[in-house]
């Protein structure tokens, strides 16, 4: 492990990017947003009005700041308010805005064709002045809007770095460790888009990693609406034992039972479906219910919910392949699942980017349950942010 030349570069790389003095890093997330607004820092039009671009809006208004408008390039929204706030086109925006106000940019930059440069190039073109991400904005609010998703202070990772470097040395691979380094320089600069390529494979069944025996027990945490359940059910060709299926969010749940009910009998029969959450323990929960794939616990939630950990719920069963994508929750349920995985030693995969340290606090949270794993991290999107996977596999089951 870690021991060509390629992997000893990333391993000078990695340590140059946590030898980062502290100071300098608090320094620059605390003034880069006022060296790069100038004089035009209480002025925004705020490029894109979906989930980003309103959580944008109610943190500048929490802190005393109206935005002059959306800009947004769907065309059915021209026109309209969201959130009190209307919504222009990119021109007219530009018209009317281009030279005295900041043009922020309130979508995830890297799903964007192009990224962020060509969203730049594109609002220069049109006469905008000053266009910037909205990365650094919410570094130095980090109060109102930090952490968000995968985004946090870049500082945590200088703080974190022992931890960080701990995890690098259990990776087995050089993609592993190639997709670490670009991970963890991109949370220290989301600008940074030299990101590896995405895996070529059906994301949770990478062939090159393990193979699914017959008699498998498979637990789908964040069973969202059976996408994952007809992917295991297409690689097993219906040879499995039992698969348990959780999905708290009702309108997502209504329909995984829909499509259980639909496959033929001999298989439906050998699937059980639960809306519980999964967590470190027994309690009652808000969650967010919007019937879509990120639907989460949130204090703020509009329904309430029942959250398990797996240890009681998989008292009778011993798990072969635990997966889990639980918008954020890995970690408490991880804990909840400690005695299962210290007993049965399951398959893990896991997602790894809800929450900026998962990277490295979730292979070194399952290697202290047991030292008998082998670590792998994989990517299924062009996104950096989403659908990063980490494996762990025990080495009786490994094909590498």
């Amino acid at each position: 492990m870690h021991t060509n030349n390629a992997s000893d570069q990333a391993t000078r790389e990695l340590e140059r990017l946590l030898a980062l003095p502290l100071t300098e890093v608090c320094q620059w997330e605390n003034s880069l947003f006022d060296e790069l607004a100038g004089s035009l820092s209480n002025s925004f039009v705020l490029f894109g009005a979906g989930g980003l671009g309103r959580k944008t809006l109610m943190g500048l208004r929490a802190i005393g700041i109206e935005p002059l408008a959306f800009t947004d390039n769907n065309p059915s929204l021209h026109g309209r308010h969201i959130n009190g706030l209307r919504v222009l086109s990119t021109a007219q925006a530009a018209h009317e805005f281009g030279k005295t106000a900041i043009f922020l940019i309130t979508v995830y930059t890297d799903s964007a064709p192009g990224g962020i440069e060509l969203i730049k190039k594109n609002l220069t073109e049109l006469g905008c002045r000053k266009v910037l991400s909205f990365v650094p904005l919410y570094w130095k609010h980090s109060v109102q809007f930090l952490p968000h998703y995968v985004y946090d202070l870049p500082h945590k990772l200088i703080e974190s770095a022992e931890s960080i470097r701990k995890a690098w040395s259990l990776f087995e691979d050089e993609i592993s460790l190639n997709e670490y380094l670009a991970q963890i320089h991109w949370r220290l600069n989301p600008e940074f888009d030299q990101i590896p390529a995405q895996a070529d494979q059906e994301i949770y069944f990478p062939p090159d990693l393990f193979k699914l025996d017959k008699n498998k027990v498979f637990v789908d945490c964040g069973a969202y609406t059976g996408d994952t359940l007809r992917s295991f059910l297409q690689q097993t060709k219906g040879q499995f034992k039992t698969l348990l299926a959780f999905e708290p969010d009702p309108a997502n749940y209504k329909e995984l039972l829909d499509l259980v009910s639909s496959l033929p009998r001999d298989i439906g029969q050998r699937i059980k479906t639960s809306p519980l959450a999964l967590g470190s323990q027994s309690e009652q929960l808000y969650f967010d219910a919007q019937g879509i794939a990120s639907s989460s616990v949130s204090t703020s939630g509009s329904i309430q919910i029942q959250s398990e950990a797996l240890d009681m719920l998989l008292a009778d069963e011993s798990p072969t392949y635990i997966k889990m994508d639980i918008e954020g929750a890995e970690v408490d349920a991880l804990i909840g699942a400690s005695q299962s995985i210290r007993k049965h030693l399951p398959i893990l995969a896991v997602s790894v980017y809800h929450h900026q340290d998962h990277i490295w606090n979730v292979p070194l949270m399952i290697h202290s349950l047991s030292n008998r794993y082998k670590f792998y991290l994989r990517r299924y999107t062009p996104r950096v942010l989403d659908d990063l996977v980490l494996y762990a596999i025990p080495a009786s089951r490994e094909l590498l």
